[in-house]
């Protein structure tokens, strides 16, 4: 796929959308609650219960937001009822809220116009969230960034036609955009399939593998089914905002047995952090550490102390008291100061910067697991053999997923900045794309797991944007980051006068079609004519020989 290409030069002088409206939140003091969300001693309990009340009130706050303003006109039935009102249906706790400057309404603008102001009839508004979400962040010094909650969650409702109305403001034409979505295959991803059939007037290529992958290899035939192309990839991540539990969903078509419906939100996701999850917990169960005054002592598992190719690999210089031991049975033990070696474990002098955290700590002068103060810093996973394409995202970050109070949300951000990042450059280096207008942008999906029995509408769906390119036709590129990215969806109306009625553009009570089927081969002018003509429920076919 040309991959040798070179990559095009990146574009600054875009300006991009018109007048931003979005309030940057004023400065402020760093509240407790602050300080331990970063911190790898806090109460994993209150820390998780911290964030999960937080970004709940967010995701609310975003949807009254989006109840206020002004929505898309004209197409409204069953069909769109059930696709629009169902993205916006959590409600878990009331929020003051705070108008931004409305700027002067007007008519829709000439989209034909690549310069017209797509913007001059935008409606903003944000929430007063609590404090902990507005610095709630994914991500560290070592990771892509920190990826926000913080004003950024768009119900999809209000999303698609926000990125519709964006991409035509930049002089991507109507009857020549082919959007291409790469999501999971879940039933809860319909309402995006929904919405961006009816905003961009097509339903969307598919570019999505399992975990929100996306799948390069299908650029060439994305580009063979439009002119301008957009591109949105997202991972996901259920919410039960009954329990504020993150990674379960609902599955409400499953009711044979009691509770069955439960089940991980994505299942492939949850297949890759499982298997390391375990090794995590087996390590928390089987490292014992004994807080002494004149030293600690910390006690492994043979098993973690073996030559293996695979698995969770201690950080020994960081646990461990170096020592002049030149032989052991166990060959990670070598080097260390053994204290005394028993049948299935060996006990070892702490290292002094462990020793101070277990005084701090509070551990008592006896032998405890280590538990949850194994924190990522402390180990590593290592794997044999080739990996999926998930799973080598997920990899680098598997001590902070399985340390995490909320793994599946983190497992779901990280892969989505992944994705984003190497199909970027796929996308700049793919031959088929040259010579074409592109956007491509990357979120984060928080499916709404539905409330029992609600097998009519739906499902809740909300995206969280992590950032966006967009590619010209000499070949140069912008990238969005977050915060950018977010603004200029702010400043988009929700209102689409291209918006097309679902149930109407599938139906049509007058159609006649005429099918010519080849005779034999011993007699190839003969034709089979088959008519067929639909009048509301009935359907007549008539065969002509």
């Amino acid at each position: 796929m040309g991959c040798g290409a070179a990559v095009p030069k990146v574009r600054d002088d875009d300006p991009g959308p018109p007048t931003n409206i979005w309030k940057e939140p004023a400065e402020k003091t760093l509240a407790p609650l602050e300080r331990t969300v970063s911190t790898a001693s806090a109460p994993e309990s209150f820390v998780a219960w911290e964030m999960q009340r937080s970004i709940s009130s967010s995701i609310e706050a975003v949807d009254e937001t989006v109840r206020r303003a002004p929505q898309s006109k004209g197409c409204c039935d069953s069909l769109e009822e059930s696709c629009d009102e169902g993205t916006s249906k959590v409600k878990t706790h009331k929020q003051e809220f705070t108008e931004t400057p409305h700027l002067q309404q007007c008519d829709a603008p000439a989209f034909s116009d690549p310069s017209a102001d797509v913007g001059c009839y935008s409606h903003g508004m944000r929430a007063k969230v609590d404090q902990g979400l507005e610095d709630f962040f994914v991500g560290g010094e070592n990771d892509f960034g920190n990826f926000s909650l913080t004003g950024c969650i768009f119900p999809y409702s209000s999303f698609i036609p926000r990125l519709y109305n964006l991409v035509r403001s930049f002089g991507f034409r109507k009857d020549h955009i082919m959007p291409s979505r790469a999501l999971c295959s879940d039933e809860s991803q319909g309402a995006a399939l929904l919405l961006l059939t009816k905003h961009f007037g097509i339903f969307p290529f598919n570019h999505g593998l399992v975990g929100g992958v996306v799948a390069t290899e299908w650029h060439p035939p994305h580009a063979h089914h439009g002119d301008d192309l957009v591109i949105l990839q997202a991972s996901h991540v259920g919410y039960e905002p009954e329990t504020g539990t993150w990674g379960t969903y609902r599955r409400v078509r499953c009711c044979d047995q009691k509770d069955a419906e439960y089940s991980p939100t994505c299942g492939a996701m949850n297949a890759v952090v499982e298997k390391y999850l375990k090794d995590y917990k087996y390590a928390q169960l089987h490292i014992l550490v004994t807080c002494r005054e004149e030293g600690s002592l910390i006690s492994i598992d043979n098993e973690l102390l073996q030559q293996r190719s695979e698995g969770l690999f201690l950080r020994l210089e960081r646990l461990l008291d170096k020592g002049d031991l030149l032989q052991h049975s166990m060959p990670l033990a070598v080097g260390w100061r053994v204290k005394c070696t028993f049948s299935t474990r060996v006990e070892f002098f702490a290292s002094p910067e462990l020793h101070r955290k277990l005084v701090d700590y509070g551990f008592p002068d006896h032998a405890v697991p280590i538990g949850a103060h194994l924190s990522q810093d402390l180990f590593l996973f290592k794997t044999a053999g080739p990996l999926g394409q998930l799973e080598a995202n997920l990899l680098p970050h598997m001590s902070t997923i399985v340390t995490s109070p909320m793994p599946h949300l983190v497992t779901a951000v990280f892969n989505t900045q992944r994705e984003f990042d190497r199909t970027f450059r796929s996308i700049l280096r793919a031959p088929c794309y040259e010579l074409r207008d592109i956007f491509f942008v990357s979120g984060l999906n928080i499916d709404i797991s539905p409330q029992r029995g609600a097998t009519t509408q739906v499902p809740s769906l909300n995206f969280v944007p992590w950032a966006a390119v967009r590619v010209f036709k000499d070949g140069g590129h912008k990238i969005f980051e977050q915060p950018e990215l977010v603004n200029m969806l702010l400043n988009m109306t929700t209102r689409n006068p291209d918006a097309i009625n679902l149930e109407a553009a599938c139906t049509d009570d007058r159609v006649s079609t005429r099918f010519l089927v080849r005779g034999p081969t011993d007699n190839p002018t003969r034709e089979i004519s088959a008519r067929m003509s639909f009048s509301g429920d009935s359907t007549q076919v008539s065969l002509d020989v």
